[in-house]
């Protein structure tokens, strides 16, 4: 499995977990899961790498360097079971100058609102209800007016079953 499964929390069922976002737990390394149910995709423009430069926790984070300019999204899939409640918890910061966000997403009653990175690490939480049985969340490295070059960094992956 891409992710670390887990269960009996509290607050819900931890159904990933990923500290280095770049690869799970137990088998952290430098490379990344792509997948259309479980992992990365290169979704419009963009270019994932694992850095083992800028990070917040572990080893790794996913680098996601815009390479149009306008738009540049990259996606994270997850297997779901449809109508259930998900909480998909990360940490992220956008390089200098950087307009990287996470916007919109596939598999949802409502897509995510719309959070603009900073250029420090920080905690972002979002819940969704899953329509279909696979879900995306679309993390932007650049935006409108952005720049071929700018980069999104995400680390620190947990999605929960509420």
């Amino acid at each position: 499995m891409f992710f670390k499964q887990e269960s009996g929390l509290a607050a819900g069922t931890e159904l990933y977990n990923w500290s280095d976002a770049a690869r799970p737990t137990p088998n952290e390394d430098a490379s990344i899961n792509f997948s259309l149910t479980d992992g990365w995709d290169e979704h419009q423009n963009v270019t994932l790498a694992v850095s083992s430069i800028e990070f917040e926790n572990g080893l790794y984070s996913v680098e996601i360097t815009a390479t149009g300019g306008a738009s540049d999204i990259a996606r994270l899939y997850f297997t779901v079971e449809s109508g259930a409640s998900y909480r998909l918890t990360y940490w992220a910061k956008v390089s200098s100058g950087g307009i990287g966000r996470i916007r919109g997403g596939s598999g949802w009653v409502s897509n995510p609102d719309q959070e603009i990175f900073s250029e420090i690490w920080e905690e972002y939480t979002t819940d969704v209800v899953a329509t279909g049985t696979t879900g995306a969340f679309q993390f932007y490295a650049t935006f409108s007016g952005g720049a071929t070059g700018q980069k999104t960094f995400i680390d620190n992956v947990t999605m929960i079953k509420l």
